[in-house]
């Protein structure tokens, strides 16, 4: 789980924390002093360990792989793969949609890599078969047709399958895997 997540609702608990603190103090079932140790604890000392493990863990975990997902925005994209060359990945994105082909993303941070590239985002890694299988159809295919490009992970849950059957036929699927993301897949959709 991301701790972005848990830091919106730990912050939001703090002042909950504060009310019952001073109800008890009202009470007199607390003394002020232990109330003012309880505090420092959660308002100074909890965070500044949140903070201090959370720089542990960037500079020292983190860091051994952040460079491999960082494009050339300088944005670490964590969907990517963290033994692959992110850099190199974009490139060659852009050099495989040159033709004016439509890419779809699956992560809207990835298209700040992507300037030159038409960009079309689907969250696939966040919906269910269901949810993407009840998706309205597409009318027709791009001029230049779809690459697509997602985590191998998505192609072996039935996603990318469940996405693509989406489109309509006569098409012609063409599979290929980047040489610079191995766990990635590029799927060329065009009209026949």
């Amino acid at each position: 789980m991301d701790a972005r997540l848990i830091r919106c609702a730990a912050i939001a608990t703090l002042p909950w924390i504060l009310s019952i603190s001073l109800n008890l103090i009202r009470q007199q079932r607390i003394r002020v002093k232990s109330l003012g140790w309880v505090s420092l604890m959660l308002f100074i000392v909890g965070p500044a360990l949140y903070g201090a493990a959370t720089l542990v863990d960037k500079s020292l975990i983190r860091s051994a792989y952040a460079a491999n997902q960082t494009g050339t925005s300088g944005i670490r994209h964590d969907v990517l793969d963290t033994d692959g060359n992110a850099t190199e990945f974009f490139a060659e994105l852009e050099r495989l949609t040159a033709d004016k082909r439509l890419i779809l993303i699956i992560d809207p941070a990835m298209q700040l890599d992507l300037p030159n590239s038409r960009i079309f985002m689907e969250h696939l890694h966040l919906r269910t078969n269901e949810q993407l299988a009840a998706k309205q159809s597409y009318n027709h295919l791009p001029e230049n047709g779809i690459l697509i490009a997602a985590p191998s992970d998505l192609m072996h849950d039935g996603k990318l399958d469940t996405y693509m059957e989406l489109f309509p036929e006569p098409k012609i699927v063409r599979q290929d895997s980047s040489s610079f993301m191995p766990d990635w897949e590029l799927i060329y959709i065009d009209t026949p």
